[in-house]
């Protein structure tokens, strides 16, 4: 499976970038947000033009407020790593192929240790599903996930 990591100033609203990166692909995204919540994400795409389908794993909505379930999107729990794991092969075998994972450095907040690096491992090692992940990362945190760079098949900066 492709991978590649993106670091953002936090000058700017990285999602601003996000066509840009995507260019003129037109997957399905399946967008992993930790930072911010999915009806955020959604409308920063809108007001961007952005015409992809996108399906959500929101990790954060529920630590701000109660929310319910929608068509383009499911509440999971970033402290579960087996869950989250669990949904993002879910979403890639439901023809979600391009997974953007905003942001890495969140998802270590949760688990600072060596899960998270077991668990890139096993999911960048899945041959028997085609997809690519996009991870996003603010520039200030590269440190804190410099023992996971090395499996990512490239890297970008994005002031």
């Amino acid at each position: 499976m492709k991978s590649k990591i993106f670091f953002f100033s936090r000058d700017r609203d990285y999602l601003e970038k996000l066509p840009e990166i995507i260019k003129n692909d037109r997957r399905k995204i399946g967008y992993v947000t930790l930072n911010k919540t999915h009806s955020y994400v959604q409308s920063v795409l809108k007001s961007e033009h952005f015409e992809n389908e996108v399906y959500f794993l929101d990790g954060i909505a529920r630590t701000f407020y109660s929310s319910n379930e929608d068509n383009n999107c499911e509440f999971i729990n970033p402290e579960n790593l087996m869950q989250f794991l669990e949904r993002i092969v879910k979403i890639l075998k439901n023809g979600y192929n391009l997974i953007i994972i905003d942001s890495i450095s969140d998802l270590y907040v949760h688990h600072p240790g060596p899960s998270i690096k077991n668990m890139l491992q096993d999911l960048f090692s899945m041959n028997d599903i085609n997809g690519e992940i996009i991870a996003l990362c603010y520039l200030e945190n590269k440190d804190k996930i410099q023992n996971i760079l090395n499996l990512f098949n490239s890297s970008e900066t994005k002031v």
